[in-house]
Protein backbone atom coordinates (compact mmCIF):
# COMPACT_ATOMS: atom_id res chain seq x y z
CA UNK A 1 0.00 0.00 0.00
CA UNK A 2 1.58 3.17 -0.75
CA UNK A 3 0.73 6.33 0.74
CA UNK A 4 -0.02 9.89 -0.80
CA UNK A 5 1.62 11.91 1.90
CA UNK A 6 4.98 10.30 0.43
CA UNK A 7 4.79 11.75 -2.68
CA UNK A 8 5.53 15.29 -4.02
CA UNK A 9 3.12 15.47 -6.40
CA UNK A 10 3.11 19.28 -7.57
CA UNK A 11 7.04 18.82 -8.81
CA UNK A 12 6.18 15.53 -10.33
CA UNK A 13 2.86 17.00 -12.41
CA UNK A 14 5.63 19.92 -13.64
CA UNK A 15 7.95 17.68 -14.87
CA UNK A 16 5.13 15.20 -16.90
CA UNK A 17 4.88 15.55 -20.16
CA UNK A 18 1.57 13.32 -20.54
CA UNK A 19 -1.23 15.58 -20.02
CA UNK A 20 -3.87 12.70 -18.49
CA UNK A 21 -1.09 11.29 -15.92
CA UNK A 22 -0.25 15.22 -15.37
CA UNK A 23 -4.48 15.78 -14.27
CA UNK A 24 -3.90 12.76 -12.05
CA UNK A 25 -0.46 13.86 -10.17
CA UNK A 26 -2.68 16.89 -9.63
CA UNK A 27 -5.88 15.20 -8.40
CA UNK A 28 -3.54 13.53 -5.62
CA UNK A 29 -1.29 16.80 -4.74
CA UNK A 30 -5.20 18.18 -4.02
CA UNK A 31 -5.95 15.27 -2.19
CA UNK A 32 -2.73 15.74 -0.15
CA UNK A 33 -3.32 19.53 0.45
CA UNK A 34 -6.50 18.28 2.59
CA UNK A 35 -9.29 18.71 -0.47
CA UNK A 36 -11.81 15.88 -0.88
CA UNK A 37 -12.73 14.01 -3.66
CA UNK A 38 -15.57 16.16 -4.76
CA UNK A 39 -13.76 20.06 -4.35
CA UNK A 40 -11.00 17.76 -6.31
CA UNK A 41 -13.24 16.94 -8.97
CA UNK A 42 -14.76 20.38 -9.38
CA UNK A 43 -11.58 21.38 -9.88
CA UNK A 44 -10.12 19.64 -12.35
CA UNK A 45 -13.41 18.95 -14.04
CA UNK A 46 -14.14 15.51 -13.37
CA UNK A 47 -16.27 12.99 -11.99
CA UNK A 48 -15.39 12.39 -8.13
CA UNK A 49 -15.95 8.43 -8.90
CA UNK A 50 -12.79 9.25 -11.37
CA UNK A 51 -10.98 10.76 -8.59
CA UNK A 52 -11.51 7.99 -6.25
CA UNK A 53 -10.83 5.49 -8.70
CA UNK A 54 -7.02 7.19 -9.14
CA UNK A 55 -6.58 7.38 -5.78
CA UNK A 56 -7.07 3.39 -5.42
CA UNK A 57 -4.90 2.87 -8.90
CA UNK A 58 -1.98 4.61 -6.48
CA UNK A 59 -2.47 3.36 -2.93
CA UNK A 60 -2.45 -0.49 -5.07
CA UNK A 61 0.29 0.36 -7.60
CA UNK A 62 2.38 3.37 -6.47
CA UNK A 63 2.74 6.15 -9.37
CA UNK A 64 2.53 3.15 -11.83
CA UNK A 65 -0.92 2.99 -11.53
CA UNK A 66 -1.29 6.76 -12.94
CA UNK A 67 -0.01 5.47 -16.40
CA UNK A 68 -1.01 6.71 -19.55
CA UNK A 69 -2.70 3.02 -20.29
CA UNK A 70 -5.92 4.54 -19.13
CA UNK A 71 -8.29 3.64 -22.24
CA UNK A 72 -11.76 5.15 -20.60
CA UNK A 73 -14.95 2.85 -20.14
CA UNK A 74 -16.23 1.33 -22.82
CA UNK A 75 -19.30 2.13 -24.86
CA UNK A 76 -21.89 0.47 -23.21
CA UNK A 77 -24.31 0.45 -26.54
CA UNK A 78 -23.36 -2.24 -29.49
CA UNK A 79 -22.36 -1.77 -32.97
CA UNK A 80 -25.96 -3.25 -34.13
CA UNK A 81 -27.88 -1.04 -32.21
CA UNK A 82 -25.65 2.02 -33.14
CA UNK A 83 -27.50 1.40 -36.35
CA UNK A 84 -30.82 0.76 -35.12
CA UNK A 85 -30.40 4.34 -33.68
CA UNK A 86 -28.78 6.14 -36.49
CA UNK A 87 -31.80 4.27 -39.22
CA UNK A 88 -34.50 5.55 -36.25
CA UNK A 89 -33.07 9.00 -35.96
CA UNK A 90 -32.91 9.59 -39.80
CA UNK A 91 -36.65 8.17 -40.40
CA UNK A 92 -38.38 9.93 -37.87
CA UNK A 93 -36.32 13.43 -37.84
CA UNK A 94 -39.26 14.71 -39.28
CA UNK A 95 -42.90 13.94 -37.26
CA UNK A 96 -45.87 12.99 -38.79
CA UNK A 97 -47.13 15.57 -36.89
CA UNK A 98 -44.56 17.90 -38.32
CA UNK A 99 -42.38 18.04 -35.25
CA UNK A 100 -38.98 17.76 -35.39
CA UNK A 101 -36.89 14.69 -33.34
CA UNK A 102 -34.94 16.64 -30.36
CA UNK A 103 -31.84 15.31 -27.74
CA UNK A 104 -34.44 14.59 -25.88
CA UNK A 105 -36.65 12.12 -27.81
CA UNK A 106 -33.63 10.59 -28.80
CA UNK A 107 -32.79 9.39 -25.11
CA UNK A 108 -36.37 8.30 -24.74
CA UNK A 109 -35.94 5.92 -27.45
CA UNK A 110 -32.15 4.75 -25.97
CA UNK A 111 -34.12 4.06 -22.75
CA UNK A 112 -37.11 3.02 -24.10
CA UNK A 113 -35.37 0.52 -26.63
CA UNK A 114 -32.35 -0.54 -25.35
CA UNK A 115 -32.97 0.23 -21.55
CA UNK A 116 -29.58 2.27 -21.44
CA UNK A 117 -29.72 5.58 -19.08
CA UNK A 118 -28.08 7.91 -21.48
CA UNK A 119 -27.34 11.80 -19.88
CA UNK A 120 -28.84 13.93 -22.94
CA UNK A 121 -24.81 14.70 -22.85
CA UNK A 122 -23.87 11.28 -23.87
CA UNK A 123 -26.50 10.97 -26.67
CA UNK A 124 -24.86 14.47 -28.28
CA UNK A 125 -21.78 12.57 -28.40
CA UNK A 126 -23.49 9.42 -29.97
CA UNK A 127 -25.26 11.86 -32.72
CA UNK A 128 -21.45 13.11 -33.60
CA UNK A 129 -19.93 9.14 -33.70
CA UNK A 130 -22.93 8.31 -36.02
CA UNK A 131 -22.23 11.54 -37.98
CA UNK A 132 -25.54 13.09 -37.58
CA UNK A 133 -25.90 16.76 -36.96
CA UNK A 134 -28.26 19.47 -35.78
CA UNK A 135 -28.44 21.07 -39.44
CA UNK A 136 -31.15 23.77 -40.94
CA UNK A 137 -33.74 21.74 -43.79
CA UNK A 138 -34.17 23.03 -47.39
CA UNK A 139 -37.91 24.13 -47.61
CA UNK A 140 -40.45 22.57 -49.58
CA UNK A 141 -44.02 22.80 -50.26
CA UNK A 142 -46.63 20.41 -49.00
CA UNK A 143 -47.77 19.18 -52.67
CA UNK A 144 -44.20 19.32 -53.70
CA UNK A 145 -43.60 16.60 -56.24
CA UNK A 146 -39.78 16.20 -57.28
CA UNK A 147 -41.13 13.66 -60.54
CA UNK A 148 -42.92 16.35 -61.66
CA UNK A 149 -39.83 18.83 -61.09
CA UNK A 150 -37.36 16.51 -62.93
CA UNK A 151 -40.37 15.83 -66.03
CA UNK A 152 -40.66 20.21 -65.90
CA UNK A 153 -37.02 20.64 -66.60
CA UNK A 154 -36.65 18.08 -69.95
CA UNK A 155 -37.68 20.09 -73.48
CA UNK A 156 -39.98 17.01 -74.18
CA UNK A 157 -39.91 15.81 -78.10
CA UNK A 158 -43.82 15.89 -77.85
CA UNK A 159 -43.41 19.93 -77.95
CA UNK A 160 -41.51 19.62 -81.02
CA UNK A 161 -43.94 17.17 -82.92
CA UNK A 162 -46.31 19.55 -82.55
CA UNK A 163 -45.16 22.47 -84.51
CA UNK A 164 -47.10 22.54 -87.75
CA UNK A 165 -45.41 20.23 -90.63
CA UNK A 166 -45.83 23.65 -92.44
CA UNK A 167 -43.62 25.55 -90.66
CA UNK A 168 -39.45 25.13 -90.86
CA UNK A 169 -37.87 24.52 -87.48
CA UNK A 170 -35.59 27.72 -88.03
CA UNK A 171 -38.77 29.32 -87.64
CA UNK A 172 -39.64 28.54 -84.62
CA UNK A 173 -38.55 30.26 -81.50
CA UNK A 174 -38.07 28.47 -78.43
CA UNK A 175 -38.94 31.26 -75.34
CA UNK A 176 -38.32 30.37 -71.42
CA UNK A 177 -39.92 31.08 -68.46
CA UNK A 178 -39.82 31.27 -65.07
CA UNK A 179 -40.94 33.07 -62.28
CA UNK A 180 -40.68 34.17 -58.82
CA UNK A 181 -42.45 34.89 -55.78
CA UNK A 182 -41.69 38.06 -53.38
CA UNK A 183 -43.23 37.45 -49.80
CA UNK A 184 -42.32 37.01 -46.02
CA UNK A 185 -41.32 33.70 -45.15
CA UNK A 186 -40.26 32.09 -41.99
CA UNK A 187 -37.04 30.06 -41.67
CA UNK A 188 -36.64 26.75 -41.68
CA UNK A 189 -36.06 24.41 -38.92
CA UNK A 190 -33.11 22.47 -37.69
CA UNK A 191 -33.62 18.53 -37.68
CA UNK A 192 -30.87 15.45 -37.36
CA UNK A 193 -29.56 14.36 -40.44
CA UNK A 194 -26.06 13.24 -41.84
CA UNK A 195 -23.61 15.41 -42.57
CA UNK A 196 -23.16 17.22 -45.80
CA UNK A 197 -26.63 16.77 -46.30
CA UNK A 198 -30.16 19.39 -46.22
CA UNK A 199 -33.03 17.15 -46.01
CA UNK A 200 -36.28 18.64 -46.80
CA UNK A 201 -39.25 19.80 -44.64
CA UNK A 202 -42.55 21.02 -45.12
CA UNK A 203 -42.53 24.81 -43.53
CA UNK A 204 -45.76 27.20 -43.09
CA UNK A 205 -46.19 29.70 -46.02
CA UNK A 206 -49.73 31.34 -45.88
CA UNK A 207 -48.71 34.68 -45.93
CA UNK A 208 -49.60 37.39 -48.81
CA UNK A 209 -47.06 37.24 -51.94
CA UNK A 210 -47.00 38.66 -55.19
CA UNK A 211 -45.32 37.07 -58.29
CA UNK A 212 -42.73 37.66 -60.97
CA UNK A 213 -42.97 36.29 -64.11
CA UNK A 214 -40.58 36.61 -67.01
CA UNK A 215 -39.75 34.92 -70.60
CA UNK A 216 -36.56 35.11 -72.47
CA UNK A 217 -35.75 33.98 -75.88
CA UNK A 218 -32.37 32.85 -76.05
CA UNK A 219 -31.94 32.97 -80.16
CA UNK A 220 -33.29 36.82 -80.41
CA UNK A 221 -32.22 37.74 -77.16
CA UNK A 222 -36.15 39.43 -76.78
CA UNK A 223 -37.74 38.94 -73.31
Amino acid sequence: MFDIQDFDFKSLANKEANPRTRIRLLALAHIQDGANYQDTASYLKVGRVTVSNWVKCFQLKGLSGLGNDYKGRQSIILAEQMDNLKLYITDNAIKADGGRLVGKDIQLYVAGHFQLDYSLTHIYRLLKRLNLAWITSRSCQPKQSEQAQKGFKKFQIETILKIPGHIALERVDVWFQDEARFDQQNTTTRIWAEKGTRPRAVKQQQFKYAYLFGALCPSTGAT
